[in-house]
């Protein structure tokens, strides 16, 4: 899941030299990760569970497989709650971006402006 930030966002930045495009990879990026992450996290706990599951019944130490588990499950409230103000802040900027005020629009990677 951190490759999304570690390797993607690096790129974008070394790669992109409009605001706009940036804009329009970022979300691109959050749809993505919107629609897999979640249950990608969840398939994540449930591998770290079991693996403390086997290793309990082994007689070794599962702590550390349940403390993985609690964690990444964990991380989808988080995201929820406290990540959604700030996305939703971003989607605005994103709408300002394609639709300014000014009476432009963009399509493509150039703003078209309408009226005077």
């Amino acid at each position: 899941m951190m490759s999304l930030s570690f390797i993607t966002v690096p790129v974008f930045l070394d790669t992109t030299l409009q605001a706009p495009q940036l804009f329009q990879q970022w979300a691109r990026m959050y749809s993505y990760g919107h629609q897999a992450l979640p249950t990608l996290a969840v398939g994540t706990c449930l591998l770290h569970l079991y693996t403390a599951a086997k290793r309990r019944g082994a007689k070794k130490s599962s702590a550390i497989f349940v403390v993985a588990g609690v964690t990444t499950l964990i991380m989808l409230p988080f995201t929820w709650l406290v990540m959604a103000p700030t996305n939703t802040e971003l989607f605005g900027l994103d709408t300002k971006v394609l639709f300014p005020p000014c009476g432009g629009y963009f399509r493509g990677n150039r703003v078209i402006f309408i009226g005077a």
